[in-house]
């Protein structure tokens, strides 16, 4: 998923929390954590998803 599929998705359920995993850690993901949470921050999005860092254990 790139950062415009994930606003898509947190703007199709605004009562859902989007949980985004496997940043960074695949050669293949070339999203950053710092350029998604910049790019949730403009659309007003980043109280809705959240974005771990390595190894966080997220409770729910």
């Amino acid at each position: 998923m790139n950062a415009d599929h994930v606003v898509s998705v947190a703007r199709e359920i605004p009562s859902a929390k989007v949980i985004v995993i496997h940043m960074e850690t695949m050669t293949h993901c070339l999203l950053t954590r710092a350029e998604l949470r910049k790019r949730l921050e403009l659309e007003g999005l980043s109280r809705q998803v959240n974005i771990p860092k390595d190894g966080e254990v997220v409770s729910l």
